[in-house]
């Protein structure tokens, strides 16, 4: 469909015609005539109008000289059998993978077994020997929190990273800039092969891909769709790693073990799966995500042969990733984190290798000035400004905290002054009848039936106080008595006759029946 000089019209009798001119002539190809069921070719036509001025602008190898040359490979080296031009695309895409992107993606990959298989033992080394049980004694001393003996050893991993030169940004980044130019031109030689004419003349490319035409767009999206679920699956096979697969669940007690050396007991809390998880970076694998879902709605409005090109350039990355994936089930029982044969040398060994292994080198990677007089590590100053800052912040929001429950406190206050106002009132009002309908009694009373209801009252409330009290005389007579019978009882000394002593009521003497006549 597209070349130096090709366009795309529509003619009045609403047929889609491709204008091409080669070096000797020009072809006037009719490409698909437009009913109610294809009328977003016209909709579409705007944006090929686009790509044809952008790929317009490209050298004449790109647009002729390569595309001519894989038609023409194709058509005198693709048995019989085969479909021709499908074949070759296929055997292009197969080649420039083979060639530009898979080295690529096993120098990323070999920079990740790297670190998984050097750095990541170096680090567990250096815990074992160098953060020794007298070493973690006065961090707990100093009150160090656990997290941040963690976020040390993370820092340690970090810095031997950035001296290896195994950073993520570059393991990234590098193969992206190398493989993108390539990608984009080999889409430009699909592009521009859709306008050669003998993939123009044929409206259906081959008689494998029926729905999709050559030179148009796939009216029924099936190779768009499975570009975009072929990608999605390359991403995450990709992520499958061990690691990651013991990331994304949750965390067994069984692997939360402190890694020690062989023969030595396990005398800490710092487990090197807390210690060592290096997470993937999850922006980067959402963008990639977010790609796959994108290349969708552009292989719709892309030839046949850029759609052909672009699956099997993602179905060879998906083999790509699964065979990488093997390789790190392989090789990570042998030499990944705890596994290691590094972690079975002896200290001297390791120094011999050129490991620091002493206590100091851990917290100096990480900042931290460790003084042998004290015997524990100090922080510098910029961790005690940080802490300053903090605190201050920290007082800053209780303050605002404090001042927005000001104006509530006050209308509580005037609330409780209201209720308390209400209650005093209600209380004189209450008191203030009863004694007056008291007085108005008393005044309309005699003398002599005055004193004589006063007598009366005093008379009951003597009664009801003696009988309280009497009660209680009672009851704790009772109990000294059982205390002194069951304490004989225990003593082997049984009384042989109760005291005579009367007791003034005839309560207390049934109690002394019973209790005598329990005992004999």
């Amino acid at each position: 469909m597209l070349g130096r000089h090709a366009r795309i019209h529509l003619q009045q009798h609403r047929s889609l015609y491709l204008t091409y001119r080669t070096r000797s002539h020009v072809v006037v190809t009719p490409l698909v005539v437009l009913n109610a069921s294809s009328k977003r070719h016209i909709s579409i036509s705007s944006v090929t109008e686009s790509l044809n001025k952008v790929v317009g602008q490209l050298p004449d190898v790109l647009q002729h000289t390569i595309p001519e040359s894989i038609i023409t490979l194709s058509e005198s080296l693709v048995p019989a059998g085969l479909p021709t031009y499908t074949t070759g695309i296929f055997v292009f895409a197969v080649l420039t993978r083979l060639c530009f992107f898979t080295p690529w993606a096993y120098w990323a990959r070999r920079r990740k077994w790297k670190e998984q298989e050097e750095i990541n033992p170096r680090v567990l080394a250096e815990f074992v020997h160098g953060w020794g049980p007298p070493l973690r004694v006065k961090l707990t001393r100093e009150k160090v929190a656990p997290s941040e003996v963690r976020n040390i050893i993370n820092q340690n991993a970090n810095e031997l990273i950035k001296e290896a030169n195994l950073g993520l940004r570059r393991t990234i980044l590098m193969p992206a800039v190398f493989t993108l130019p390539v990608f984009i031109l080999a889409t430009s030689i699909m592009y521009s092969t859709a306008a050669l004419p003998q993939i123009a003349a044929n409206p259906t490319l081959n008689e494998m891909f029926i729905s999709m035409a050559a030179s148009g767009t796939d009216i029924a999206p099936t190779l768009p769709i499975a570009i975009g679920v072929v990608s999605l699956l390359s991403l995450e096979v990709g992520t499958w790693g061990p690691r990651n697969l013991r990331s994304m669940r949750k965390i067994d007690p069984k692997d939360v073990q402190l890694v020690q050396p062989a023969g030595k007991p396990s005398t800490g809390a710092i487990s090197k799966q807390e210690a060592l998880e290096l997470k993937p970076n999850a922006i980067a694998t959402g963008f990639f995500r977010f790609l796959s879902f994108v290349r969708v709605p552009i292989c719709v409005a892309l030839p046949g042969t850029v759609n052909i090109y672009w699956f099997t350039s993602t179905f060879f990355g998906l083999l790509e990733s699964g065979l990488f994936t093997l390789i790190e089930r392989s090789r990570a029982p042998k030499y990944w984190g705890r596994n290691s044969p590094l972690l079975g040398l002896s200290p001297a060994v390791l120094k011999a290798r050129g490991i620091d292994l002493s206590t100091r080198t851990p917290l100096e990677r990480a900042g931290i000035t460790y003084t042998p007089q004290m015997g524990k590590p100090k922080p510098k100053e910029a961790l005690s400004l940080e802490r300053a800052a903090r605190a201050t912040f920290i007082a800053g929001l209780r303050a605002s905290q404090a001042l927005k429950r000001v104006p509530s406190a006050i209308s509580n206050i005037g609330s409780f002054r209201r209720k308390a106002t209400a209650s005093s009132r209600t209380l004189g009002r209450y008191y203030t009848s009863a004694a007056s309908d008291k007085w108005t009694k008393m005044r309309s009373m005699k003398s002599s039936d005055y004193w004589k209801e006063f007598g009366e009252w005093r008379s009951r409330s003597r009664e009801r106080n003696e009988t309280r009290w009497m009660r209680m005389a009672k009851w704790l007579v009772a109990r000294l008595k059982k205390a002194q019978i069951e304490n004989r009882k225990l003593t082997g000394e049984l009384p042989t006759r109760q005291s005579t002593v009367q007791w003034g009521t005839k309560a207390q003497r049934r109690i002394r029946e019973k209790e005598r006549n329990r005992i004999r």
